[in-house]
């Protein structure tokens, strides 16, 4: 099961460096890469879901991937890029990580 959080959180930040790069985006192959990305991660959580019987993992598993999505491409910016939040940007994180927190606990 770890294996599946480990490939889904390479494959996101990967992503999101994509998603943050200029020359990647202007390339040609940027937008076919990214389907394909959003497929494998798609198909590895639907097999992580459907090989846990128990619902109760189900939700802290989906947590962890939510939490997975969500730090991969907020982190990716600033280990990457150099890139600063102002304070709206930082509420905002804020308030998605208590939205994170309340609907999936």
């Amino acid at each position: 099961m770890i294996l599946y959080f480990i490939i889904a959180t390479i494959i996101y930040i990967f992503s999101a460096y994509m998603s943050h790069s200029p020359t990647i985006k202007l390339s040609s192959w940027y937008f076919i890469v990214g389907i394909i990305l959003a497929n494998i991660t798609n198909i590895l959580w639907m097999i992580l879901a459907k090989n846990t019987t128990d619902n109760s993992k189900v939700l802290l598993y989906g947590l962890v991937w939510d939490s997975i999505i969500t730090f991969s491409f907020l982190l990716t910016p600033f280990l990457f890029f150099d890139i600063k939040l102002t304070m709206p940007q930082i509420i905002g994180v804020c308030l998605m990580v208590i939205g994170i927190i309340l609907t999936k606990v």
